[in-house]
């Protein structure tokens, strides 16, 4: 969290076991993944991740009322 609250950084990886992101905004999120080269595609608090075979589905949940966290 101190990344994104003094950095540039909108988005930083939690954990690998399980995958965790955290992130401002969905909108954030889904920028930053897309620049990774996933496609993102979203359905309610659920973003399908697709990258060739790699497939990963992430659940945003909020956070202290300020922050996402995307799980696997």
């Amino acid at each position: 969290m101190v990344q994104i609250s003094i950095g540039r950084e909108k988005v930083e990886k939690i954990s690998d076991k399980p995958l965790r992101y955290i992130s401002k905004s969905y909108e954030d999120f889904t920028n930053y993944m897309e620049s990774e080269g996933y496609t993102v595609d979203q359905g309610g608090r659920g973003f399908h991740l697709q990258k060739g075979n790699d497939g990963k589905l992430l659940i945003a949940e909020g956070f202290m009322g300020i922050y996402e966290i995307f799980s696997e």
